[in-house]
């Protein structure tokens, strides 16, 4: 296995340590024999910051990090990982606004009950992960207001609540993952992510039936709900390759789900109560079909005469 170093140097030092992002030239001038030489500089500005899992350092804030004196240093920052640093308050996180190439901010694992408003001033933020925090009822209001978000986590949370109409404002969207949290509907706009590649909405309290999906949808898992039927998904998301929909309630497929999803290389829905399914479900080879343990009402057809091959004789 490899073996990644981690950084023993406090956070101060590792800021102090690192060199001011300028635009002139590489080069320092130093003194030697009366003469100015030039000596070039090998430290690279800090593109990513691991800062994860130094929780007796944040002592619950972004304090020791989000100072003013230090956003000279982080011009060039792309990704900065805080995971598991138990941080509960994000005060002073839209001084990052200062940071114009940051793109991937991980607070995975920190108790963020919410986030403040500032945090949507970083609209540089591509990628953004949430995993098991502490955010419970509405969808982080600051989260809306970031248009160049291309990937969201926010898996193991309380989240009950989207906004439909303030969620199409992320048109770049390619991949939200929603899973383990407490959403009991979805949004019909989620349709108008016109970018949105992978959905993840797993282990929720999902009901009734599925509302139209992102046509430019290809990987969707809605296992673990209570959902009874797929709607119009077959329509809707004509270049989608992979459905779990295990462990809900579903009586029936789309009956153009071949017809239409051409592209489907894997089916999972067992665990349902399928009575129904189209006939393309038992005959197709391009796709791998999971469908027990459970739908105990489900029998493959018999074969028909013609299907059957004469087996050839041996004299």
């Amino acid at each position: 296995a490899m073996f990644i170093k981690k950084d023993l140097r406090k956070i101060p030092k590792i800021l102090d340590d690192a060199v001011i992002c300028t635009n002139d030239m590489d080069t320092m001038d130093t003194e030697k024999g009366g003469e100015r030489t030039k000596r070039i500089k090998l430290q690279k500005p800090l593109q990513e910051l691991k800062l994860g899992r130094r929780k007796q350092e944040f002592k619950g804030t972004l304090n020791i990090l989000c100072q003013p004196a230090y956003i000279p240093k982080l011009q060039e920052l792309k990704s900065l990982n805080l995971y598991g640093c138990d941080i509960k308050d994000c005060t002073k996180i839209g001084l990052l606004e200062s940071c114009p190439q940051l793109e991937i901010l991980n607070l995975g694992r920190n108790p963020i009950s919410e986030l403040p408003k500032e945090l949507s001033k970083v609209k540089s933020l591509q990628e953004i992960w949430l995993d098991d925090c502490a955010l419970a009822g509405d969808f982080p209001e600051p989260l809306y207001d970031l248009p160049n978000l291309q990937v969201l986590k926010l898996p193991n949370n309380k989240i009950s609540k989207l906004d439909g109409s303030r969620l199409t404002r992320l048109t770049k969207l390619r991949v939200l993952c929603l899973d383990r949290n407490e959403l009991q509907d979805l949004p019909s706009e989620l349709q108008y992510l016109v970018n949105l590649k992978e959905f993840f909405v797993r282990h929720n309290l999902l009901k009734g039936i599925l509302p139209p999906l992102a046509p430019s949808l290809e990987v969707l898992h809605i296992s673990s709900n209570e959902l009874s039927d797929l709607g119009t998904l077959d329509v809707d998301c004509p270049d989608l390759t992979t459905l779990y929909a295990n462990g809900n309630q579903l009586a029936s497929l789309p009956m153009d789900l071949f017809a239409n999803c051409q592209s489907l290389t894997k089916l999972v829905v067992s665990h349902n109560q399928l009575t129904s399914v189209p006939d393309a479900f038992w005959t197709v080879s391009s796709c791998e079909i999971v469908w027990k343990p459970s739908n105990t009402q489900l029998t493959p057809p018999s074969p028909s005469e013609d299907d059957v091959e004469m087996e050839p004789t041996t004299e």
